[in-house]
């Protein structure tokens, strides 16, 4: 299921660069930056690559969490100290890879969208 969703993660932000009013690599910048011809399309576009990878993230690791905490319940007398520690470690990789993503994303959009607004 994470290499599904890194497959459409990369189809859908391999899209951007084929739309011609996506993506437009400007010389005197040496960047490829969101003309202000297709902004309106390009924000869109931006967004749809940024939070559709990061929802798809977010269920399919909410699956793994639920699919690991599911156990617990099929004999809830023998509740262990084991099982509690690797539940909560498993949460806390998912908080930090999603928090990772989350972090090193946001900034990058911000900036594209502040720099084609200048």
């Amino acid at each position: 299921m994470i290499f599904i969703s890194w497959i459409i993660g990369l189809l859908v932000a391999s899209l951007s660069f084929r739309t011609p009013f996506a993506y437009r690599c400007k010389p005197e910048s040496h960047l490829c930056i969101i003309t202000s011809k297709g902004f309106s399309i390009s924000f869109y576009l931006r967004i749809f690559i940024f939070l559709i990878p990061v929802i798809i993230i977010i269920c399919l690791y909410g699956i793994v969490l639920w699919y690991t905490t599911r156990f617990n319940r099929i004999h809830p007398e023998n509740i262990s100290i084991i099982r509690t520690k690797r539940h909560i470690k498993v949460f806390r990789n998912i908080l930090i890879i999603l928090t990772v993503l989350i972090i090193g994303s946001v900034p990058y959009s911000i900036s594209i969208i502040v720099n084609s607004i200048t």
